[in-house]
């Protein structure tokens, strides 16, 4: 049963991708969908560490969107991908375990991976001689926060590098 709910899991995450990549937002019927598979994934029995996960995965997103918007006079992320941090951040925390340094690994990724296809981006661009434009590209975020969560979900790689550390 759990095997099916996390294959239904990640159907979800790459409908999410494929919509925020072109439509640039995400249906709040597929972050609830995503919200409810992942409490039963979790386990009813463990609600409560499910929502610590969830809030404590969450404040960082939301401090860096306050300050980023306050800076650039202009909303940095949509709420979508906030909703969508909620409905993860329950399954990736681990408890009891440092959540600072769980939050820390998965941000660290999503920026990776998002600064990684930039970097891409640019040099297509530079190989194909095309001017780069940069000025009012929104940036799907969706996509990285889905492959980072199937990264350290799927290759349980979160459990993996708190046991080096520790």
């Amino acid at each position: 049963m759990d095997r099916i709910l996390i294959i239904l899991l990640y159907i979800l995450l790459f409908l999410i991708m494929y919509i925020d990549i072109n439509k640039k937002y995400i249906p709040n019927i597929l972050n609830f969908s995503i919200l409810v598979l992942s409490i039963f994934i979790c386990g009813i029995d463990k609600i409560d560490i499910f929502f610590i996960g969830a809030s404590c995965y969450t404040l960082p997103i939301l401090i860096f969107y306050g300050y980023m918007s306050d800076i650039l006079k202009k909303e940095v992320f949509g709420f979508g991908d906030i909703k969508l941090i909620i409905a993860l951040g329950g399954l990736l925390y681990q408890g009891e375990i440092n959540i600072f340094l769980q939050i820390y690994i998965f941000y660290l990724l999503v920026f990776s991976l998002a600064t990684l296809y930039i970097i891409i981006y640019i040099v297509i661009s530079y190989c194909r001689n095309k001017p780069l434009k940069i000025r009012g590209v929104e940036l799907a975020f969706a996509p990285y926060i889905c492959f980072a969560f199937i990264i350290i979900y799927n290759f349980n790689l979160m459990e993996k590098i708190i046991e080096k550390i520790y």
